[in-house]
């Protein structure tokens, strides 16, 4: 009897510690920040080279891309997991997320963090928390940028990554035109494009159109931008509609609209978006200016204040 007892109490130790170290493991996988950093020490933390090729390094250890190793990491979170840090992270003037586009982007944008922060803790890259970390430009690739204003010698070089198919660009929009015409003479503007829904043709349809007639006519691109931002539903019809209405040719519209020309820019649209996914952009609108990253929907008055900010010493 005494031998049976002493049997039993061997197998449940053994089971408790191994229970107890796969709980550990879990723990390990599952690692929970008592705050998340803000989405731009995210960017400066990118940003760096050396942290860079570290994360890269321990990604090709695990045999995956950067960006894989973030979409699997951002695979392991559920809801639950949010919640710990979305009671935490800043609501509306009233407290209270005011629309479903901002809840569903809040917590996007927690999911995504959490994964950047196991991420770099795996890879023992420390998260910077200078968020005036400059940015060069340099590191942007301007080959097929959509460009306007002064680029010779700019007071402000700023980069926008937008889509037309997303609520806070288009919030955001107003504001941006009227900083361009405002101040359009001492800024460079560079838009770059970040599909919310980079893998289907719908949501790269607008995108694609609009490069096609910046390529053939740029002075029509930015006549077009107020018109097209209008648009809540998209399709070749109501592209075209909006374009015909912005008094872009018939002939340019029905060119840029064809499956040749879909096919020829929504390859440029995605180096777009996988560019801006490597150097940390993951929420729109983002702005980049004078190399200090700015994400969020901005009224004139706070662009304003960012611009005085930003200034270059003479």
């Amino acid at each position: 009897m005494l031998r049976l007892y002493l049997f039993f109490v061997l197998v449940f130790g053994v089971l408790f510690v191994f229970s107890h170290c796969t709980e550990d493991s879990k723990t390990a996988d599952l690692y929970f920040p008592e705050s998340l950093p803000a989405e731009v020490s995210v960017k400066t933390t990118l940003g760096k080279e050396e942290n860079l090729r570290k994360l890269q390094s321990v990604s090709k250890q695990k045999g995956m891309s950067l960006e894989e190793w973030k979409d699997s990491e951002k695979n392991k979170i559920d809801d639950s997991q949010i919640n710990r840090y979305y009671a935490k992270e800043k609501t509306g003037p009233s407290g209270f997320d005011v629309s479903i586009d901002m809840i569903d982007s809040k917590r996007e944008g927690i999911r995504r963090r959490l994964a950047w922060t196991r991420i770099f803790k795996i890879a023992n890259v420390s998260v910077s928390s200078d968020e005036s970390f400059y940015f060069p430009i340099s590191k942007i690739n301007l080959k097929n940028a959509i460009t306007t204003g002064n680029s010779d010698h700019p007071k402000w070089t700023i980069v926008e990554w937008s889509d037309f198919n997303c609520s806070f660009c288009r919030k955001s929009h107003p504001a941006s035109a009227a900083i361009r015409k405002k101040y359009g003479k001492d800024i460079l503007w560079i838009r770059k494009d970040y599909p919310l829904e980079s893998e289907t043709k719908e949501g790269l349809l607008a995108l694609s159109v609009m490069r096609c007639i910046y390529s053939e006519r740029p002075p029509l691109y930015w006549q077009s931008l107020d018109s097209v931002y209008e648009l809540k539903f998209f399709s070749l019809t109501s592209m075209k509609n909006k374009l015909e209405a912005s008094s872009v040719p018939g002939n340019l519209i029905e060119s840029c609209t064809s499956e040749k020309s879909l096919s020829r820019f929504e390859e440029v649209v995605r180096k777009d978006h996988s560019e801006a996914v490597s150097i940390g952009v993951g929420a729109i609108p983002t702005i980049l200016v004078n190399g200090r990253f700015i994400v969020g929907a901005l009224d004139l008055v706070s662009f304003e204040k960012i611009l005085k900010a930003t200034l270059p010493s003479k």
